[in-house]
């Protein structure tokens, strides 16, 4: 389990202390879960799940994941970082970063259409 998690956690760009924040634990458990195989209880297995975006069955290992959409490229675990930043953002600036990417990939899909 505990490379698993390791891969999971970095993919999505977090560090172990962000993850361990973000499940409400402490960086030292989430070295404990990824270098010594500890289990987690189920507890902190389905909030790792939530916040890594995979199935509790595979942070633990038990299955290989879903299709993977996300290469573990510097570029995206960059883009995974500032997309977290964005959440914290206030409900009006959010939106304004939505309207934003959805006007790029309208254009970008444009652009195809017209190259095609």
């Amino acid at each position: 389990m505990g490379e698993k998690l390791r891969r999971l956690r970095k993919a999505r760009g977090f560090t172990q202390t962000e993850l361990a924040q973000a499940i409400g634990s402490s960086q030292r458990m989430i070295t404990y879960y990824e270098r010594h195989d500890g289990i987690p209880a189920a507890p902190v297995v389905l909030k790792l799940a939530e916040v890594l975006g995979a199935s509790p069955e595979e942070i633990l290992g038990l299955e290989t994941g879903r299709k993977k959409t996300e290469p573990e490229s510097p570029e995206n675990i960059r883009l995974w970082r500032k997309l977290r930043q964005v959440e914290k953002l206030s409900p009006l600036e959010r939106r304004q970063v939505v309207q934003f990417i959805e006007a790029l990939v309208e254009r970008n899909q444009l652009r195809r259409e017209k190259a095609s």
